[in-house]
């Protein structure tokens, strides 16, 4: 959803898919079931994730990842991660290597953006063999940043086109409508 709004609609600053689900990590001998999340960089834009080493500027490539401060340690103790790889595991058992390119903070107990390690959204439909447009399948959380010459409720009206298409994708999960819900104020 949110990649057609940023396409269709005047007036989004930014728009960022996130979704997030549970997968093997391995490295060398660790292999834990973590919570990898998928997104777009605009994320970075739109909320506080603080960088403690590396960088964000090579998140949109597919084969890079960040991750928490607390799965470096699991995962490199207390060696430095960024250049390192660590694997996600699919559901097939493939293997699929990511370059580490930064660590970030753990996010607070309140955070509803919970990860591990987190990839770009493209890694999404590889991953879950996923066809680019298939509106059959629910990501948690679409975000939008609204550049605030346009209202909420303009766009809202503007997403009300979604709903068919959403509808028509899944008829046993119908939609009413799409909503928007202020972050910041």
């Amino acid at each position: 959803l949110a990649e057609a709004i940023k396409s269709d609609i005047a007036g989004i600053k930014n728009a960022a898919r996130y979704h997030s689900e549970r997968y093997v990590l391995l490295r060398d001998d660790k292999v834990l079931s973590k919570e990898v999340a998928f997104a777009d960089s605009e994320i970075f834009d739109m909320f506080t994730l603080p960088l403690i080493s590396g960088s964000l500027e090579t998140f949109a490539d597919d084969k890079i990842a960040l991750i928490t401060e607390q799965a470096s340690k699991v995962y490199f103790t207390d060696q430095n991660p960024v250049g390192e790889i660590l694997s996600i595991v699919d559901d097939q058992g493939v293997s699929h290597g990511f370059l580490i390119a930064g660590v970030l903070e753990d996010q607070p107990q309140n955070s509803s953006l919970k990860f591990d390690i987190i990839i770009n959204f493209n890694n999404y439909y590889s991953l879950n063999e996923v066809e680019r447009n298939d509106w059959t399948r629910l990501i948690a959380a679409s975000f939008i940043q609204v550049d605030g010459a346009k209202s909420s409720r303009d766009i809202e009206q503007l997403m009300d086109d979604y709903v068919a298409v959403q509808n028509e994708a899944r008829p046993d999960w119908k939609v009413a409508d799409y909503y928007l819900t202020p972050l910041a104020s």
